[in-house]
């Protein structure tokens, strides 16, 4: 009577990524990406983002997590399977080495002097 496995068709996958509500404002529906899969790191599988859910998730020790879900523009590979994890990058546009650098001090600032 125990389930041994499950069988789940491959096709129409889509990831489901989480980002951290200090990253959110800069993630738009249909930005570019790409997600390595922790299973085979070296491949890169690019990525757009179909939808972002406002709704913030409390995750732990992480704080506030929101949920995208991103369409996969490769075709199925052999090897995936759903519930695989791994890292994302999403493309937000340009920003200047000063910005990179700089912007999480700034926000620290602006949300501890905000008053």
């Amino acid at each position: 009577g125990d389930r041994i496995f499950k069988l789940a068709k491959v096709e129409g996958l889509y990831a489901t990524l989480m980002v951290s509500e200090r990253q959110m404002r800069h993630i738009q529906a249909g930005a570019s990406g790409e997600v390595a899969l922790l299973s085979h790191a070296d491949h890169n599988i690019p990525i757009r983002v179909s939808s972002v859910i406002p709704v913030a998730q409390v995750k732990g020790q992480e704080g506030n997590q929101f949920m995208i879900t991103a369409e996969l523009l490769e075709a199925p590979q052999a090897w995936w399977r759903p519930g695989m994890t791994g890292l994302a990058r999403i493309d937000v546009g340009d920003k200047s080495i000063v910005w990179i650098l700089t912007h999480r001090v700034v926000d620290n600032l602006r949300l501890m002097l905000w008053w």
